[in-house]
């Protein structure tokens, strides 16, 4: 977004995408990519740590009562930090 005059303009841009042809069986099948590093990925990338619940509960005023949703849930690991407090808890990747 763009400020101008006071007023905000968002500059938008149409990208072409292509439509990909479904699964043939003649590639190797896409869901399977990462199978055999799954056990890597799990060691190596962090998870949050637990004070980041103290800090949403401090400074967001996060009770147990309150549903979350987490947007962009990816590994679902700060659904997993959500859960774990007790919050009913929505995730969208």
């Amino acid at each position: 977004m763009i400020a101008s005059g006071g007023q905000l303009k968002t500059d938008i841009t149409i990208a072409a995408c292509a439509i990909l042809p479904p699964y043939n069986g003649d590639m190797p099948d896409p869901t399977k990519r990462f199978t055999n590093r799954v056990e890597y990925y799990v060691r190596a990338r962090p998870k949050y740590p637990a004070a980041l619940l103290g800090f949403f509960q401090s400074e967001l005023r996060l009770s147990r009562a309150d549903t979350v949703a987490d947007i962009g849930s990816g590994t679902g690991f700060l659904t997993e930090l959500f859960v774990g407090n007790g919050n009913p808890t929505y995730a969208v990747d």
